[in-house]
Order: structure tokens, then sequence, then C-alpha cells
């Protein structure tokens, strides 16, 4: 009977935990940003597509007021 080829090991161990967040979520509070600044009218239908890949812890609150429509979208 043929053994089966030893699993492949990832480079960091599992006990291990990320000090810094992952690029993405740094470009992605970028992107928050961006829209959450705007002088004239906030673009709900882009904080839902990012919403999707997940809402940076500190500005969940702000964001969800818009996606729920608590707060209105134009300023």
């Amino acid at each position: 009977m043929a053994a089966s080829p030893p699993l492949s090991s990832s480079s960091s161990s599992p006990g291990r935990r990320r000090t810094s967040p992952p690029l993405h979520s740094a470009l992605l509070r970028e992107d928050y940003d961006e829209v959450l600044e705007s002088e004239v009218f906030i673009d709900v239908n882009r904080l839902r597509k990012y919403a999707r890949h997940g809402i940076p812890l500190e500005i969940r609150g702000v964001v969800w007021k818009y996606l729920l429509g608590v707060e209105k979208s134009d300023r």
C-alpha cells in the first residue's frame, strides 16, 4: 500500500497572529474614507460594494447608518 505524500506546512506557525493588518484592509479603509469624506453625497452603492469585503471596526457604526438608511446620503 502506497503512503500518501506528507502535507506541506505553511511558512507561518498556526499559533502566531499577524501583528499588522493585511494590506487589503488598509486599502479598504482608504476607499471608505474617500466615500465618507465626500462633501455633497455619500455613494451608498459604493459603500455596499465595499461592505461585501468587510468594514473596518473603527468606522463600522458610521457605515451601517448609511447602509440602513438611518443617515441621509445627501449632505
